[in-house]
């Protein structure tokens, strides 16, 4: 654990002996990318390819995600439509180019429409190329500007920031960020609110890639802010995703031991009152469900990314899920019967709060 006069940092992924990195709330999960171990290595990381998997804020088990558009070869970076029914990805383009000999294979942005529950096979967006890399993809959320990395020609340096608009079911050709980017490379961009947050090596930073964050207005780009330490270290540190203004959130570093190995740390922000003690409050709107609220016990600020569990009398799990960024679960159904519930972050418990047969009946579509 890490901590400063700012932030507290928690590794949530140090019992992996491999990379798990980006992680990405979705639908009351956490999407990450992680390595692999049934894949062939990958010759330039020496690690094992990566795949995208599905979990929650205790990180203890990695679920398959999109399983049937992983590749053999990297499938990482995600991003989604704001209705959640698109999702855009780094693949590796299996069309390789010759450059001084040597066969290389570059990044593309693959999309992908949700179909149910299974997501449909997976289409290159139209800006991608064979002679270059296009990776990193995020949306904003109104759905109708996308941000992403790309060492094209054209650039100021390595991999530079690029957007794009939304036009019609496609997207416009994709615009250099010159205000922001460097001679170096920027990478990792993503949308946090009006805010961008990228990684950058070519602006001044603790060294390796340092996390900066941009105001966005009107397709414009404010001057970049360093985020500086600890959410920065002297090593890389990319993929920052908070839905609470800065407050609480993810990135990704390789700051932990081993520096060819990524892990996903949570930060929160110090004077944030712990979960602890803080009991879920079920709330009341108008089939039967369920509507709980997860709020700081002292502020009342609502809480995202804690797992909230719902079990029935017989101490039987019936259903979890992930607080969005307004402290907010929903499930759609659920039977009357007594009913215990109880939300959980960085390995700490809330106090347990009850629902009873009786309230259920008497409540109106949801309790």
């Amino acid at each position: 654990m890490a901590t400063s006069d700012k932030y507290t940092l928690v590794n949530k992924t140090i019992n992996y002996n491999y990379s798990v990195s980006t992680a990405l709330p979705y639908q009351g999960k956490i999407i990450v990318s992680a390595e692999n171990k049934n894949n062939d290595r990958n010759k330039w990381t020496g690690g094992n390819y990566l795949d995208l998997y599905s979990t929650d804020n205790t990180f203890k088990d990695l679920d398959k995600f999109g399983s049937n558009l992983m590749t053999d070869l990297d499938d990482n970076a995600p991003t989604f439509s704001p209705d959640g029914k698109t999702m855009y990805y780094t693949s590796v383009n299996p069309d390789g180019v010759n450059a001084g000999g040597i066969k290389t294979k570059n990044m593309r942005i693959m999309s992908s429409r949700l179909d149910g529950t299974k997501w449909e096979k997976a289409q290159p967006l139209s800006f991608n190329g064979n002679a270059f890399s296009s990776a990193h993809p995020t949306v904003n959320a109104s759905g109708n500007l996308l941000v992403f990395s790309s060492n094209r020609s054209g650039g100021k340096g390595g991999m530079d920031l690029y957007y794009c608009t939304r036009q019609g079911e496609g997207w416009s050709e994709p615009v250099n960020m010159s205000s922001i980017n460097t001679y170096g490379s920027e990478v990792f961009p993503v949308f946090n609110g009006d805010e961008l947050v990228f990684s950058s090596n070519g602006l001044p930073g603790l060294g390796g890639l340092d996390l900066f964050k941009s105001k966005v207005s009107d397709n414009k780009f404010g001057v970049p802010e360093n985020l500086k330490a600890p959410l920065n270290s002297s090593y890389d540190d990319f993929s920052l995703i908070s839905t609470d203004g800065m407050q609480t959130g993810y990135l990704s570093t390789c700051r932990n031991g081993n520096p060819l190995e990524d892990d996903v740390m949570y930060f929160s922000k110090n004077g944030v009152t712990p979960v602890a003690d803080v009991p879920p409050v079920v709330t009341k709107a108008g089939s039967k469900g369920l509507k709980v609220t997860v709020k700081d016990k002292y502020t009342g600020i609502p809480l995202p990314y804690v797992t909230v569990t719902v079990k029935d009398s017989k101490g039987n799990v019936v259903q979890q899920g992930l607080s969005d960024e307004n402290g907010l679960v929903v499930v759609d159904e659920i039977d009357c019967e007594d009913l215990k519930i109880q939300g959980t972050l960085n390995d700490v418990t809330t106090s347990i709060a009850k629902v009873t047969k009786e309230d259920c009946e008497k409540a109106g579509p949801y309790i």
